[in-house]
């Protein structure tokens, strides 16, 4: 009984937007020996409201955190997304204050730009254009694609280290956890910097850190 509790303790409940963070998460999860829950959810039409209604809906029985995967091109592109992502900050603190914690993974403008930046061929230029390229015919045979996580980390040095490294370091977005190994529990706070919204960028790392020290 022992091994099953410290097993689900491991769970880290994603929720994310689309195919593509699922596929490639599937397939880390798999191809790494990890254990955690993935569930998608289609922001069409809902935005980051029904982000926010699944963040109070999940209670994430059994996981030790967490994580809000989320494209930021929303927070631009669509009228009233910007009050409906400081609604859902505000649902994430608190959340982070009085239950499971909650991190914000945030990716400008979305995160297939993070997964092409693991190629080193891609340096941020027209996104179909690139895709052509490589094989894909249009955006959406790539966000379709169940294998692109093993497509992105294969021959030609296309890696997840290589794509973490090419990142910029000044992400709007951050969260502040601390592990606790001995009770196996999660503290987290997240911040902010409105200075740094523009900044083509993402704060996935936090995510790895996370999943790093669950795998120590």
């Amino acid at each position: 009984m022992a091994s099953k509790t410290r097993f689900l303790k491991r769970v880290v409940y994603l929720l994310c937007e689309g195919g593509t963070e699922k596929h490639y998460f599937d397939r880390y999860r798999s191809s790494n020996r990890l254990s955690f829950t993935i569930k998608p959810v289609d922001v069409s039409g809902g935005g980051y409201a029904k982000m926010k209604k699944e963040v109070i809906r999940s209670s994430g029985d059994g996981a030790i955190a967490r994580v809000v995967l989320i494209d930021f091109d929303r927070y631009y592109k669509h009228s009233g997304e910007v009050e409906a992502f400081e609604e859902l900050l505000k649902e994430i603190s608190s959340q982070n204050k009085r239950g499971l914690p909650v991190f914000l993974v945030v990716s400008n403008p979305d995160f297939d730009d993070f997964v092409l930046l693991h190629d080193p061929n891609y340096h941020l230029q027209n996104k179909s254009k690139f895709l052509s390229s490589i094989g894909y015919k249009t955006e959406g045979d790539f966000k379709a694609d169940e294998n692109v996580y093993d497509a992105f980390n294969g021959p030609h040095s296309r890696c997840l280290e290589n794509a973490l490294s090419r990142l910029n370091p000044n992400a709007p977005f951050s969260n502040k956890f601390k592990f606790t190994k001995s009770t196996f529990t999660v503290k987290n706070e997240v911040t902010k910097n409105p200075n740094l919204f523009t900044v083509r960028t993402s704060n996935i790392k936090d995510l790895f850190a996370l999943i790093e020290q669950l795998g120590e």
